[in-house]
């Protein structure tokens, strides 16, 4: 399997961008609570949109890659109670090597800036018990700006060098971590990101070469 899957999808999905060490966070949201909207579109079951799996039970055991199950909704209420009516929330199922599963969680909102869609992602875990909102509206946020032709969706997550040299030169406030596991924690304000994004720089920091496309399930 494709590794930008692997490595991209856990930021809808952002567990697996972690354990490759190259993330993006921001310590707020990319926009306004009262801007964001959830985007009904992306609601379903997707899976990656490549041809040499077997799209129930993923690759063949020989491989280290995993196959991601996504499945994107609302929070049910039983289990995350106080959401905002706008919060969607996606859980990632992987299947790897000897049928060995593993899963994690994400509530998310979804908001058109400018011209582009956008996620904005908090891990949730997948918690065993009822969780409040307030639990998680502290998390960190990660975000991918994506795009739904008919039943494919496409993830751009955020080039981490990139962010990494608008930070070094000034132009985005943020903390970056060097060495192996290299990383910047953004610490713009939800309007400023929000501006940032309409600019060149900000639309050059999602690159091609990182994009995820999935498809519906059917």
């Amino acid at each position: 399997m494709n590794r930008s899957f692997a490595c991209g999808a856990a930021a809808l999905c952002v567990t697996l961008l972690c354990q490759s060490g190259c993330t993006v966070m921001s310590q707020h949201p990319f926009v306004e609570m009262d801007k964001v909207r959830l985007d009904k579109r992306i609601l379903g079951h997707w899976r990656p949109a490549i041809q040499d799996v077997d799209k129930t039970f993923g690759l063949p055991q020989v491989t280290e890659a995993e196959l991601g199950h996504i499945f994107v909704g609302r929070p049910a209420t039983s289990r995350l109670y106080g959401a905002p009516k706008e919060a969607g929330m996606s859980h990632l199922v992987n299947w790897g090597p000897n049928h060995e599963v593993s899963s994690d969680a994400f509530v998310f909102f979804t908001a058109k800036i400018g011209t582009a869609h956008y996620l904005d992602l908090m891990p949730c875990g997948v918690p065993t018990e009822p969780v409040s909102w307030a639990a998680i509206a502290g998390q960190h946020h990660l975000f991918l700006k994506y795009e739904i032709d008919d039943d494919r969706l496409t993830l751009w997550p955020p080039n981490v060098e990139a962010t990494i040299a608008l930070v070094d030169a000034g132009k985005l406030k943020g903390k970056v971590t060097r060495g192996f596991a290299r990383g910047v924690e953004l610490l713009e304000s939800a309007e400023s990101w929000s501006r940032f994004l309409q600019t060149e720089e900000g639309a050059a920091l999602f690159k091609d070469d990182g994009k995820i496309v999935v498809e519906r399930a059917k």
